[in-house]
């Protein structure tokens, strides 16, 4: 069989138009994935991990053409973006703010409140002067489940002129977290939530 996608933006409503064809040439299947939203200077750059989400999130419904029956979604829990310690309150909550909104943007669910079914995501921000003019901004982010089990870790770093940290944090945080929330999500797929959470403890007898 082959799979085929075209890209058709229009100016809205963009779309990746995925059409299954069977080994003779006839269709047997399409489906219209929604690129609405995407960041566009990543999607230009043809940036990897919004590239990997895009694929991952396009998998199951080609799987279900491809097999001729519906496969059962799995999907990742919400998140709950948490503590951002290292820098200014203000600060901070910009920083939150753009992880929200990105992983909105990305179709993810984001928890207002932490819980048991949803995973914690924060950062510690780090700014190591380089000269009279540059600092390197550093941002390390890690996602843990309810249970304080680390999940993963992406790691953020720029040298950046001190002008534009002080009088630009806000487009420096949108950038730092549309980033974050693609290597977040492309973490999340990776990983088998079947079975939801499974505390650190289970199956261990006593």
């Amino acid at each position: 069989m082959t799979l085929v996608g075209k890209v058709i933006d229009r100016g809205q409503n963009a779309t990746i138009a995925w059409t299954l064809f069977e080994f003779d040439g006839t269709e047997a299947g399409r489906h219209n994935q929604s690129i609405e939203g995407t960041p566009a200077d990543q999607w230009l750059a043809g940036e990897p991990k919004l590239i990997a989400g895009l694929a991952t999130r396009a998998a199951t419904p080609i799987a279900t053409m491809v097999r001729g029956y519906e496969v059962p979604e799995v999907k990742a829990p919400p998140i709950f973006v948490g503590m951002v310690s290292g820098t200014t309150a203000s600060e901070a909550i910009r920083l939150q703010a753009a992880l929200r909104q990105a992983l909105r943007k990305f179709g993810t669910p984001v928890a207002n409140t932490p819980s048991d079914k949803a995973l914690v995501a924060t950062a510690d921000v780090t700014f190591t002067p380089l000269d009279d003019e540059l600092s390197e901004v550093a941002i390390t982010w890690v996602i843990q489940d309810p249970f304080k089990t680390e999940i993963g870790k992406i790691n953020q770093a720029n040298p950046i002129a001190r002008t534009v940290i002080e009088q630009n944090w806000g487009h420096l945080s949108r950038q730092a977290g549309i980033a974050a929330a693609a290597g977040i999500i492309e973490l999340a797929s990776q990983i088998d939530w079947s079975q939801g959470f499974l505390s650190p403890t289970a199956g261990v007898k006593k």
